[in-house]
């Protein structure tokens, strides 16, 4: 089945430009299923890494959709935007600051192969909210109001943990598989704005969160080889 990937990047620093080539160069060295590629540069195309992600797109013949955003949409919406352009039969998002190891696909597609889990993301160096992979058929179940991921958290935190709440509450699970190895350089994007500035984004949709899941929502998750 041809594979969908969704990178969402915002390089606003040199070193988010490596860490945006650095990713997209260990998915495709890591990657022998038939895939595109869905960039979305939240940066307005004003930095390198567009330029980058083309050389690499093209020297490993990947094909390429390339959205330039002249403002800074916000994850969820980067996240839409791709879906809305996607053509796999299974779709994976990942974040710009992963290194992805050999065999990382295999075991999250085996887990797929299950009809009783919605997505499947790496068990160990990552969280499950910067890289998962789900069917088509899933996020299409799973869209509300015209929307895969819900724009109340806006611009990041708590969109992915929403789509996993909706899948929960459909009797899905998320499969945290063992055997998929990826590194995650955890919020390497985020940490360039200000911690007062994560702190109340991070309040704001905590509290989204609460309201429209209850406190304490739990998310079914089994961990799978």
């Amino acid at each position: 089945m041809k594979l969908s990937v969704i990178v969402p990047i915002w390089c606003v620093t040199p070193d988010l430009v490596k860490y945006a080539a650095t990713m997209v160069r260990s998915l495709f060295e890591n990657t022998d299923e038939e895939m595109e590629l869905i960039v979305i540069d939240n940066n307005g195309g004003r930095d390198e890494a567009a330029a980058w992600i083309e050389r690499l797109c093209e020297k490993h013949s990947v094909p390429l959709v390339m959205i330039i955003n002249p403002q800074n949409t916000g994850v969820g919406a980067a996240w839409n935007d791709g879906l809305g352009v996607a053509e796999g039969e299974l779709i994976a998002i990942l974040n710009a600051d992963l290194v992805l190891e050999k065999d990382w696909l295999p075991p999250l597609t085996k887990a797929l192969a299950r009809d009783d889990i919605a997505f499947a993301a790496p068990k160990g160096k990552s969280n499950p909210g910067s890289c998962f992979i789900g069917k088509r058929v899933t996020y299409e179940l799973l869209k509300e109001d015209g929307h895969y991921f819900d724009p109340i958290f806006q611009p990041f935190y708590f969109e992915e943990m929403d789509m996993f709440a909706r899948a929960t509450d459909r009797g899905l699970s998320v499969g945290l598989c063992r055997d998929s190895l990826v590194t995650h350089y955890t919020s390497a994007f985020t940490n360039v704005i200000s911690q007062q500035t994560r702190t109340k984004v991070w309040n704001r949709t905590k509290r989204a969160y609460d309201n429209k899941h209850g406190k304490g929502k739990e998310i079914s998750y089994e961990v799978v080889s």
